[in-house]
């Protein structure tokens, strides 16, 4: 599947089922956009998964310093495959 195929039904399934988040659907971990670590740990998941976009929120040492939105389209194939195979589930689970 193509990735716009794959960002299509990601939107579909948002708008059938709702806006959901990693903590509701009780993953293990939020999808990592980036993570970097030295003396200080910075990183920046995916908290939530609405029907155009994404919520990311920006963690240094694990303190909250930012809240940003994301289109799909502007997330990485590896992302985007990530959140496909979440938002198959997601929908299996509604069934």
């Amino acid at each position: 599947m193509k990735r716009e195929e794959k960002i299509s039904e990601i939107k579909r399934i948002i708008k059938t089922y709702g806006s959901t988040s990693p903590m509701e659907l009780e993953l293990g971990s939020s999808p990592c956009i980036m993570s970097t670590g030295n003396k200080t740990n910075v990183s920046q998941l995916i908290e939530e998964f609405n029907e155009d976009d994404v919520n990311v929120v920006s963690y240094v040492n694990e303190t909250e310093v930012s809240d940003d939105k994301l289109t799909y389209e502007e997330l990485s194939d590896d992302i985007i495959d990530e959140i496909f195979s979440i938002m198959e589930d997601y929908e299996t689970d509604n069934i």
